[in-house]
């Protein structure tokens, strides 16, 4: 979804989009996604959360919040927030590092069961 989101804006500053209303209704689609994502995302952080080790649990929890400033940042670029694309640029690292620690938690949980 990131790199979606990213290849919008890259083609829109590269001048190959037509108009902003192209780039905002594509945006819009993509926002209306992510936000089915967050919810599949909060459902499988509960269900880590009751059912999982403290450790697996933790990446969890901040699985989740990680993906807040790409949802805030998505959002200021659907309002045309110039500097909207950068942050959403730089919340990608903190990003995957949650997702990275979060699978490898969840890995070791496996094998630990």
């Amino acid at each position: 979804m990131s790199w979606e989101i990213a290849a919008v804006q890259r083609a829109a500053e590269a001048g190959r989009r037509p108009a902003l209303r192209d780039e905002l209704d594509e945006l819009d689609e993509l926002a209306e996604r992510e936000r089915d994502e967050y919810g599949k995302l909060r459902r499988c952080v509960r269900v880590v959360e009751l059912e999982g080790p403290a450790a697996a649990a933790a990446t969890a929890n901040a699985l989740q919040k990680a993906t807040g400033p790409f949802h805030r940042a998505l959002g200021a670029m659907r309002s045309g927030e110039p500097e909207a694309p950068q942050r959403f640029h730089d919340a990608f690292r903190p990003f995957w590092q949650a997702l990275t620690d979060f699978v490898g938690a969840a890995k070791t949980a496996l094998h630990e069961a």
